[in-house]
């Protein structure tokens, strides 16, 4: 995947100005380490789409120029999806404690992004349930290529490894180490468990060895002080199997982004949301690369092939008979050895004439939005969804604009039908775990167009009574569920107000009777 640079121009680029911007994120050893019936999936699938998603280069993306466009997508789709208001709605006393308690402190919105971009990334992404010391409960994500799992025939995990990269730069007796901290969650003697383990990393940064999760580590006494004081803070102990309290399995929920993948049956993970328009991604870098080389190209400088040297110099020479005065032309190299830079000693008797490549602006142009275009139908969403400058020759009707809506609102939707009822569990374990006995459930805004359709759209169903008054409060005005209980005991009250001025002002009956 990617474009390469030709040779003249990237030594070019490398000698005139910065190289261009690259990112790396090279994983090949943990995909080599995973089990080989699903290696190949995840090196040909999961590796390059993620490496397509965060914008940068590893073994499968060549090194060249890109327009980073799956990134953009990845990002605009996290932001469709995860919405502009996260409400809790059910019981007043639990939905108050998730809104105004616990979600600012388990960092909820931050966690929410970051499980979504996962899930749009690399088509899979485990999240669980975490308790300190203190009892409080917060939530975290982990990309697939960070955490191994198992599942059973219902879509419960039975086993889930987590590779945290905690214990790191660490030195002891002045010799640098690298230290994995894996979580390993799974079934002991029918009951939910949990051990920690510590182990020393190899390989290189970003391209980490994985070591075997049912081997004992680094013992806590053979640990630096530095390592044990972190280890102490976290609450746990090493090498030693600990109950899990939860009463949902492990703790450890999947979002898949598809129902399946579409390489491997009976594999419970879902695709990327680039899987399918790797293609059109690359001929999008193509078109990008090609414009920028236009760019360079058209300095406005005389540009002469090298191998045509001798031969100008030696027609010139002829042609002057062979004149004393004239030295030959003055070559000077730029680059590389397949192009040269031409001006005469003479150039008052023979002017130079300027050459500048045609940047062919309009053409490139019309490329990319083509491009961009099939990306974003490929991708699910609508192309101006995703790409806001995209713009049609042609204005568009009423229902051609409600069928790029129908199209985003559709993948939204489905996101959604995949990520709510596991989100959902997991609230639950958090309310059991905080002592909370009611229910409590979360909804993420649904996507109609923008802010002010959606807001009349919520004005319409609670006119025509389809959502309570309380919902379409909190929605419109974006309100916690504490800020809305205020909300609505001011428009009571204010409402009592008026029904008094109303009956006691009213001109029939000045004085109220």
């Amino acid at each position: 995947m990617g474009f390469r640079i030709p040779k003249y121009l990237q030594n070019y680029v490398d000698k005139k100005n910065a190289s261009p911007f690259a990112n790396f994120v090279n994983t090949s050893q943990y995909y080599a380490n995973r089990n080989t019936y699903v290696m190949n999936y995840l090196n040909r699938v999961v590796r390059q789409c993620i490496a397509y998603a965060c914008g940068v280069q590893d073994g499968a993306y060549n090194q060249g120029l890109s327009a980073n466009i799956g990134y953009a997508a990845i990002r605009n789709a996290v932001k469709l999806i995860k919405g502009d208001k996260t409400i809790f709605t059910g019981d007043d006393r639990a939905t108050a404690f998730l809104s105004d308690i616990w979600a600012a402190y388990a960092r909820f919105d931050i966690f929410l992004d970051e499980l979504i971009t996962y899930g749009e990334q690399g088509g899979t992404a485990l999240f669980k349930i975490n308790k300190d010391a203190l009892g409080r409960c917060s939530l975290s994500a982990s990309r697939v290529d960070r955490s191994d799992f198992a599942v059973a025939d219902n879509g419960d995990i039975i086993e889930a490894n987590f590779f945290i990269s905690l214990l790191s730069s660490t030195t002891a007796n002045g010799i640098d180490e690298e230290l994995w901290l894996i979580e390993r969650r799974y079934y002991l003697d029918g009951k939910p468990t949990v051990s920690y383990h510590v182990h020393r990393k190899s390989g290189t940064a970003g391209n980490e060895v994985l070591p075997q999760v049912d081997e004992k580590g680094i013992p806590y006494k053979r640990l630096n002080k530095t390592i044990r004081q972190m280890i102490d803070r976290l609450g746990i102990e090493l090498d030693t199997p600990m109950r899990l309290p939860y009463h949902d399995g492990l703790g450890v929920w999947t979002y898949r982004r598809t129902a399946t993948n579409s390489c491997v049956p009976g594999l419970c993970m879902g695709d990327p949301a680039l899987y399918g328009t790797l293609d059109i991604l690359w001929s999008i870098d193509t078109v990008f690369s090609g414009s920028l080389i236009d760019v360079l190209n058209g300095e406005g400088k005389v540009l002469v092939p090298k191998r045509f040297l001798g031969n100008i110099n030696a027609a010139i020479q002829k042609a002057l008979g062979a004149n004393p005065e004239w030295g030959g032309l003055d070559s000077v190299t730029e680059g590389d050895d397949e192009f040269v830079y031409v001006s005469t000693p003479h150039d008052k008797d023979f002017p130079p004439t300027s050459v500048q490549f045609n940047i062919r602006a309009e053409e490139y142009r019309g490329m990319l939005e083509m491009y961009l275009k099939q990306f974003a139908v490929a991708y699910g969403y609508a192309p101006t969804t995703l790409f806001p400058y995209l713009q049609d020759s042609s204005p568009k009707t009423a229902r051609e604009v409600t069928a790029e809506e129908n199209l985003t609102r559709a993948s939204v939707q489905s996101a959604h039908r995949m990520l709510i009822p596991e989100l959902n569990r997991a609230i639950a374990e958090v309310l059991i775990q905080s002592g909370f006995v009611g229910k409590a459930t979360i909804q993420l805004s649904d996507y109609i167009g923008n802010k002010l359709m959606r807001d009349e759209n919520t004005r319409q169903n609670y006119a025509a009574g389809l959502i309570p008054h309380e919902t379409a409060v909190q929605i419109v005005n974006g309100l916690s569920a504490r800020e809305t209980a205020e909300y609505m005991q001011k428009i009571g009250t204010e409402q009592k107000e008026t029904a008094f001025g109303a009956r006691v002002y009213d001109d029939s009956d000045y004085f109220g009777g």
